[in-house]
C-alpha cells in the first residue's frame, strides 16, 4: 500500500481559497446625474458622474434629439457631442453645462448620455422624449 502524501497549508490554500482575491482597487458602480434646465429656447445639461474608478479618464457621448418643423411632421434633428472628463480621488466628475437650442413651438427634446471609463466601466442616462 502506497502512503498518502501530506498536503501543506499552502497547497490547500491555493486549491481552496477562503475568500475572493482582491487587487486593492474597489469595483466601480458608475451612475450619472443629468438635470436639464431651460432658459428661453436654450437647454442646459449639467452632467455629473459618480462611482467610477478614482483618477480615471471617462469618454462621454451625448446624443441630443430635437424636434424641427411643425409638430404634425414628426421630424427630428439628432446631434452627437463627444467629451471627456477626469474623475477625482472619489471617482466623481462634473462637466461644464452642454447647451443647445430648440424650437419653443415644438419643444420635443431627448438627451441620451453614455460614459465609459478607461478601465471599462460603463453607464448611461436618458431624459426627455424618445431618448
Amino acid at each position: 500500500m502506497r502512503p498518502i502524501p501530506r498536503l501543506s497549508l499552502l497547497t490547500l490554500a491555493m486549491a481552496f481559497p477562503l475568500g475572493p482575491v482582491t487587487t486593492g482597487v474597489a469595483a466601480s458602480h458608475p451612475s450619472l446625474s443629468l438635470p436639464i434646465t431651460f432658459k428661453g429656447s436654450t437647454a442646459f445639461c449639467r452632467l455629473s458622474g459618480h462611482g467610477f474608478y478614482p483618477h480615471e479618464r471617462v469618454q462621454i457621448t451625448y446624443t441630443v434629439r430635437t424636434a424641427v418643423g411643425v409638430v404634425s411632421q414628426h421630424m427630428f434633428d439628432t446631434t452627437m457631442y463627444r467629451r471627456t472628463a477626469m474623475t477625482d480621488s472619489h471617482g466623481s466628475f462634473t462637466r461644464p453645462a452642454l447647451y443647445f437650442r430648440f424650437d419653443t413651438r415644438n419643444p420635443d427634446i431627448g438627451v441620451r448620455v453614455s460614459a465609459t471609463g478607461a478601465q471599462g466601466d460603463y453607464t448611461m442616462a436618458a431624459i426627455g422624449g424618445d431618448s
